[in-house]
């Protein structure tokens, strides 16, 4: 007899990670701590283009919380562009950098005429859980990168 699943399991909103590395040639670049990161690739399967170990991060630390990590984030950004062969980058962050207020998507706009495309998606974990991040990256897709139709 089929055992039903009755206990949802939860994780934080940024590891909607997960959703983004489900999309052929899509790569996520972290904004948060090296825990979180780490925490999240812990449990991912081994499907897809890129391997779900390879991801850039931002790996903030304390200097960061202080001072702004939009600096380290830019660079990530650039780097990644630089050395990863993805066709879609997708900025998630993690609980620090949204509660100091880092202008994340204020960064990621700076990418908006580079060749490959650079979204951003606000994922704490404070806001939601993984159901609602993928919620949250397929908005940030739909928002950020389709253009809008034709009317007639």
């Amino acid at each position: 007899m089929a055992k039903i699943l009755d206990k949802q399991r939860y994780k934080c909103a940024m590891s909607a990670m997960s959703t983004v590395q489900a999309i052929d040639r899509a790569i996520p670049v972290l904004h948060s701590g090296p825990g979180c990161a780490a925490k999240l690739s812990n449990s991912a399967g081994s499907s897809g283009f890129f391997s779900p170990n390879i991801f850039p991060c931002t790996s903030i630390n304390e200097r960061d919380v202080v001072f702004g990590g939009e600096k380290k984030l830019r660079s990530t950004i650039e780097n990644a562009l630089r050395v990863i062969d993805a066709d879609l980058y997708v900025v998630l962050t993690g609980c620090a950098p949204e509660i100091v207020g880092d202008t994340v998507e204020e960064v990621v706009e700076e990418f908006a005429d580079s060749e490959k495309p650079v979204i951003f998606a606000s994922t704490p974990g404070f806001k939601g859980n993984n159901y609602r991040g993928h919620e949250w990256v397929i908005d940030a897709i739909v928002d950020q990168l389709l253009e809008p139709a034709a009317e007639n």
